[in-house]
């Protein structure tokens, strides 16, 4: 194991005392041991952004004092911290937290494990696990586990064989461990200057044990509750109730007989469900035709039952469509617009400009909401209804608007480069017809070969008028 050099951290020159990452026990009180370590995020994030705010102030003030007295501002020192370190730290927590979750698991029949909150957190990572879940390059996550290190988040690395999979060690002044074990036990943080105790998250109340004083509390307060109730009833009820109700179960043991109604996920997809129709993906054999089904239909048929849910509730959803009217709709998309999609990657390509016609069509629609009149989903999307010259009623007609739009943007930028290539070549013949020597003239010619090729005639142009008034 190699470790890296110790680096000062500008979070400890801003004036906090904080002991070397090398004598790491040192740090804080005395050590306590969090049997069954917990880590909100909710939490953390507080903890980061009040940081964060102090650390831009400072860090700010320093570069103005720097500036008054005329020295150099490009430091470590001065520099702010931005929002994708922000969301680098962020992301650090995330694996933070299941890297706990996951050896509490593992080492759950010894009782779990034990952390110690005055010795630094080593997080097993690498660049490529952190550049796919922040959406970076790993170019750019190296540069924020160095920028880590200047700020203080960070105060250790070590490599483990290779280069590839290493070791993050936090600095521990930024992690707030709860102890599930021991409540009572609190963390506190002492970053620049601020001292704070943070109290137990209320939400975590529900995920610890009860003690025997609460359970015993727990069990006299439902009995008590038990007999007012059966008392009432003796009181108000008649003779048949009290005989029925001396018979059947007392309401504690109801309750817990009582199967409780769980809601499945087909339940909450029926309550948001904007249309009946809208509901299975599953296929209908009677709208379907005899053309070539996509090779990817099972991938895809999902992705355009979410598309006509978002449909609906833009164009459809104050019309009354029938249920056949939209199963029609679902079958002819998927027959039609994806008869040449052969990845997923073009499936979602395809999704996407389906999404932007609607988006124009909702646009057209709120401009003029007399004159534009959505047509119903069947023929919107018609893919064998070819539109006239400027018609924008259907699916087609605005999808061939948007492809003129895109190909005049790209027209346009061609065109761009062409004036760009003309104006510079022009700039250099002028150069040179201003003072016509051969040097300048093979520099001229090298330069044009390799840069504007297609100019070449014009400078042989420009080489024989000169000479012929030379002549």
């Amino acid at each position: 194991m190699q470790q890296n050099a110790a680096i000062n951290p500008v979070f400890f020159r801003l004036g906090q005392e904080v002991n070397s990452p090398n004598s790491s026990r040192s740090m804080g009180d005395a050590p306590q041991i969090v049997e069954r370590p917990y880590i909100d995020f909710q939490a953390q994030r507080e903890l980061f952004e009040l940081w964060i705010e102090q650390y831009n102030a400072k860090a700010n003030a320093l570069r103005k004092q720097r500036r008054k007295k005329g020295e150099a501002i490009d430091i470590p020192e001065c520099q702010t911290i931005k929002q994708s370190q922000k969301q680098f730290m962020f992301e650090v927590i995330r694996q933070v937290i299941d890297q706990v979750v996951s050896d509490s698991k593992l080492l759950r029949s010894i009782g779990g494990h034990i952390l110690r909150p005055d010795e630094p957190f080593s997080l097993y990572t690498n660049n490529v696990k952190l550049s796919k879940r922040l959406g970076n390059s790993t170019r750019a996550v190296r540069y924020q586990v160095e920028r880590a290190f200047v700020t203080g988040f960070l105060i250790g690395k070590a490599y483990h064989g290779t280069k590839c999979d290493y070791e993050l060690q936090i600095n521990p002044r930024f992690l707030l461990f709860f102890d599930l074990k021991n409540p009572d036990q609190l963390p506190s943080t002492s970053l620049l200057g601020t001292t704070r105790e943070w109290g137990f998250p209320p939400h975590l109340r529900k995920k610890l044990p009860l003690s025997q004083k609460e359970r015993t509390e727990r069990t006299s307060t439902n009995k008590l509750t038990s007999k007012r109730t059966d008392e009432r009833e003796e009181l108000v009820g008649s003779k048949q109730s009290k005989e029925s109700s001396s018979e059947s179960l007392s309401r504690e043991d109801k309750r817990k007989n009582t199967e409780k109604r769980v809601k499945t996920l087909d339940d909450r997809r029926k309550e948001i469900c904007p249309h009946p129709a809208l509901f299975d993906p599953s296929p209908s054999k009677e709208h379907q035709t005899r053309g070539a089904r996509p090779k990817l239909e099972t991938e895809i048929r999902p992705l355009v039952l979410n598309f006509l849910w978002s449909a609906h509730s833009k164009l459809w959803e104050g019309r009354l469509i029938y249920e056949a009217e939209y199963r029609r709709t679902f079958e002819h998309i998927v027959e039609h617009y994806f008869q040449n999609v052969t990845t997923i990657k073009g499936a979602r390509a395809q999704i996407a400009r389906l999404e932007r016609i609607i988006a124009w069509q909702e646009k057209f629609v709120a401009i003029d909401p007399e004159n534009r009149y959505t047509k119903y989903p069947s023929q919107f999307f018609d893919w064998n209804c070819v539109p006239n010259e400027g018609d924008y009623s259907t699916a087609r007609g605005i999808g061939k608007l948007l492809q003129e739009k895109d190909r005049k943007r790209s027209l346009s930028k061609a065109q761009r480069t062409t004036r760009n290539k003309t104006r510079l070549f022009r700039l250099e013949a002028k150069k040179w017809l201003l003072d016509p020597t051969d040097k300048g003239y093979k520099e001229l010619l090298k330069k044009t070969q390799r840069l504007w090729p297609e100019f070449i005639p014009e400078l042989l142009q420009y080489k024989s008028e000169r000479l012929a008034d030379v002549n």
